[in-house]
């Protein structure tokens, strides 16, 4: 604990602020009910620990807590020794201003997962009764089929595995967007909406649009000048996942006499291609 705690004063204090003079820790303004810098957060985290705990326990958190512990029927309780290594993080994420943290559905939750489990296997482990054992075990397969049937977007829950969470079958802009990737040159600079990036990403220039030419979730500093545009041949972009000013952008780069020119526009994707060298 206290290795991990001066390791992580040592990047919020020194490494953090020496790559970047003039920006707090990103994840400082999750926590804005404890305060609005790492010394407020830190402070009152001790000083009030009410106000911890008023998160812990409030009314919105009880459902993240039974559905971790639900799933394995509340063994991972009698082993409470092991249990404690999911805590730190359970305090994170219930702390957490954004809601999908205490989500099981997110994986904000896989680490205290294995905490959670570690500890049933330590419970399961210490009971000499062979008997009593097996029906631990067994009460753990029971609960997490119950679970998923109730819970989880799989075919045991028919309900949620349709409900769109999955893409069960592919639809008219998914064949579109596989074309699109097929025509880009592999090595060619690509800017792409953030679906798309991962299927184009085996390049050495590839940017989540409107990156470079407006900054968006990109470098250290809002006030560093955006690397040189002209690296980017291809533009592939889904018009439906960009905001108003985004659709703009889009709009000045492709428009007549413009440095791209639109090779496919389908299904509400575009595809362009670099024919001049500016912007």
């Amino acid at each position: 604990v206290a290795g991990a705690l001066a390791w992580f004063l040592l990047c919020v204090e020194l490494i953090i602020p020496s790559a970047s003079p003039t920006s707090a820790p990103f994840f400082a303004y999750q926590f804005s009910s404890l305060g609005n810098s790492m010394g407020q957060i830190l402070y009152n985290s001790v000083r009030h620990p009410s106000r911890i705990l008023g998160l812990a326990f409030s009314h919105d958190r009880y459902q993240y807590y039974s559905q971790l512990l639900v799933p394995v029927a509340g063994i991972a309780l009698l082993a409470p020794a092991t249990l404690l290594l999911a805590i730190p993080t359970v305090l994170v994420n219930v702390t957490d201003n954004q809601g999908y943290t205490h989500d099981v559905r997110y994986q904000y939750g896989a680490f205290v997962a294995a905490g959670i489990f570690l500890a049933v296997v330590e419970a399961a482990g210490g009971v000499r009764r062979q008997g009593l054992r097996r029906l631990m075990i067994g009460m753990v397969c029971a609960f997490a089929l119950a679970s998923n049937v109730a819970w989880s977007p799989s075919r045991l829950n028919n309900q949620l595995y349709h409900s769109g969470i999955w893409a069960l079958t592919s639809d008219a802009q998914m064949g579109t967007l596989d074309k699109m990737v097929g025509m880009v040159p592999s090595g060619a600079g690509v800017s792409a909406t953030f679906n798309v990036v991962p299927h184009l990403s085996h390049r050495d220039q590839i940017y989540t649009f409107p990156n470079p030419w407006i900054r968006s979730y990109y470098g250290t500093s809002a006030t560093e000048p955006p690397e040189n545009p002209s690296s980017v041949q291809y533009l592939v972009v889904v018009t439906t996942d960009i905001s108003p000013s985004t659709q703009l952008e889009l709009e000045l780069l492709t428009k007549r006499g413009g440095p791209f020119r639109i090779v496919l526009e389908q299904n509400e994707a575009v595809l362009a291609k670099r024919v001049r060298r500016s912007a």
